[in-house]
């Protein structure tokens, strides 16, 4: 049992990603008559399921990444909803492959996902069963937010769904199986009867307790004025709820694959992130604009930092001439405003006090200026 790949490329895939081992060097081929080998498709498949370490780093940067774009974006056009597996989801059955039932993986990563125009579809379905429960959906209010479908008149909605990556419960994708018993009868082979051999079929799922973003951004020029200030958020998480609880993502929904459960507490935490995150990108903006009102010396002094390091590079010759001198005045400015300039000790032990000592070695290269920074005339 052996993929179907040139020989140059050997036959150990294990570090591969799981869609390219599902897609591309599935091993479920007898060597003898490239046929396959039903009798091993679960043991090929096994040999999927593990998320090497590289797709495990791989999903977390492109959730990374995802939430970095989302916090550019302005707060009233943005809405991020976290929910949780709580059965078995399966997307992409409809793809060919010689399991029969295939699986869908976002390329060219081979990383499992939800593709937001599968998730476009469910919300807009959700929002279309809420419209008579008092809601606040109406049909106008689902075409100004998911679009016109008239094929005529097509027109596009407000919202945009990103595609979701899931953060896989156990790094591993898992399997399960149908057993369809009427097989014959289906194919129109024979009428429906008790003695039909059940034919098991093996698939690929993602496992219960796996954790999904669901990320939306909104054009806020196609926003209707009712739906500004946050209403369209209110009323697009209603539609989440009842689709995580009644409709489920992906395939097999009807026999209860892909129902989810909304994480408030996991929503609270990366909104914490997001703050966090967009104050530490507010202030490294205000860093670099700094930085550029500077002069080329200022600049290189806050670049290089701590006062050790700014003491250790004029020691090391780092600045010559004139600008030695304006740099040992501009750090001793530096000490005086963080109290650390310590012309004399008052500790018992002055060997043992570093900022006394830091303050002798940078006194050495403040040549004829005094302690206030000003020149000696006399």
């Amino acid at each position: 049992m052996i993929p179907a790949v040139p020989a140059y490329l050997g036959q150990q895939f294990e570090t591969a990603p799981p869609g390219h081992r599902f897609s591309v060097y599935f091993s479920v081929w007898s060597p003898q008559n490239w046929e396959i080998d039903k009798t091993r498709k679960a043991t090929a498949l096994k040999k999927v399921l593990q998320l090497p370490a590289a797709s495990h780093e791989q999903i977390e940067a492109l959730r990374e990444r995802q939430q970095r774009l989302l916090l550019a974006l302005p707060e009233t056009g943005r809405l991020m909803l976290a929910a949780v597996t709580t059965a078995p989801l399966v997307t992409g059955m409809g793809m060919e492959h010689p399991l029969e039932n295939g699986f869908a993986f976002l390329n060219p990563y081979g990383i499992p996902y939800l593709p937001g125009s599968g998730i476009k579809g469910v919300l807009r379905r959700a929002a279309e069963e809420l419209r008579d429960a008092g809601s606040g959906w109406s049909d106008e209010i689902v075409e100004k937010l998911f679009g016109h479908q008239d094929s005529d008149d097509a027109r596009r909605g407000a919202l945009v769904f990103w595609d979701s990556i899931p953060e896989i419960k156990g790094n591993a994708l898992a399997m399960d199986v149908m057993t369809p018993h009427y097989g014959e009868y289906y194919q129109g082979e024979f009428s429906p009867h008790d003695a039909g051999q059940p034919n098991p079929i093996v698939f690929m799922v993602i496992p219960p307790e796996s954790r999904f973003t669901f990320q939306v951004m909104a054009d806020e020029d196609r926003l209707p004025e009712g739906l500004l200030a946050g209403r369209w958020k209110t009323l697009l998480a209603a539609a989440a709820e009842h689709a995580f609880e009644w409709l489920g993502f992906g395939a097999k929904t009807s026999v209860g694959y892909g129902a989810l459960e909304r994480d408030r507490d996991a929503e609270t935490e990366q909104e914490r992130q997001y703050r966090e995150a967009e104050k530490k990108m507010l202030e490294e903006k205000e860093r670099r604009a700094r930085l550029a009102a500077m002069s080329p010396l200022e600049r290189d002094i806050g670049e290089i930092g701590s006062i050790e390091a700014l003491v250790k590079a004029l020691e090391q010759g780092h600045w010559s001439g004139d600008d030695q001198g304006r740099a040992a005045t501009m750090i001793r400015d530096k000490m005086v405003s963080e109290k650390v300039w310590r012309e004399k000790s008052e500790k018992k032990r002055p060997e043992k006090d570093k900022q006394y000592h830091r303050t002798l070695r940078l006194m050495k290269f403040l040549g004829n200026r005094d302690t206030t920074g000003h020149e000696h005339t006399d």
